[in-house]
């Protein structure tokens, strides 16, 4: 908060900074301004880490620094009794409201997938991929039954062709037929619809 030049300043070496002592600065904000910066030494990490408990230390780092600029710019700071106690209630009020924004924002933003929305291409995708389903689920239900079996135990079932030969008594080649004109419709379906 403070340099060394403002502390020479302070004990009367050297040319005091304008910004931390002028000519009109009454001596009651000369002692808060020394109380205040001795407070930021002892303190700042105190209240950092137990901001940190709540808002991870990123935040909490931000909101220390509130907490002796809104200290600083208090006039009931000079006159406070308890100086550690006054930052500790500023840093509670602070955290309070860092929790309500948060909160608030959440309820605002429930859709949350990875923190990010969906981009514009990951949402033609989706909708391709909808528009794909729908394509295939019409032209699977025109299957003729036997073909549409053998699909399904292919692909969804993850099958060989080997164990839908077993399953349904017919020849290998029986069930290499099907899955090629399965195959073949799906194509066609896919060609006209997309």
């Amino acid at each position: 908060m403070y340099d060394e030049a403002d502390d020479a300043a302070r004990k009367g070496k050297g040319d005091a900074n304008p910004s931390v002592l002028s000519p009109d600065t009454p001596g009651e904000d000369a002692c808060a301004d020394q109380v205040l910066e001795t407070l930021y030494r002892e303190e700042f990490a105190r209240i950092e880490s137990f901001l940190a408990r709540s808002v991870g230390r990123d935040a909490a780092s931000d909101l220390a620094q509130e907490v002796f600029v809104r200290a600083c710019a208090s006039p009931a700071f000079a006159t406070a009794g308890n100086p550690v106690g006054f930052l500790r209630r500023i840093a509670m009020n602070l955290l309070i409201d860092h929790i309500r924004r948060r909160r608030a924002r959440g309820a605002l933003w429930e859709h949350r997938d990875n923190l990010d929305g969906r981009c514009e291409a990951e949402q033609e995708h989706a909708l391709l991929g909808e528009d794909l389903d729908w394509v295939l689920t019409r032209a699977l239900g025109q299957l003729p039954g036997r073909t549409r079996q053998i699909f399904r135990l292919n692909r969804f079932e993850q099958k060989s062709y080997r164990e839908i030969r077993e399953e349904l008594g017919i020849s290998l080649s029986a069930v290499d037929y099907h899955m090629m004109k399965a195959m073949a419709r799906l194509r066609l379906a896919i060609e006209q619809e997309c």
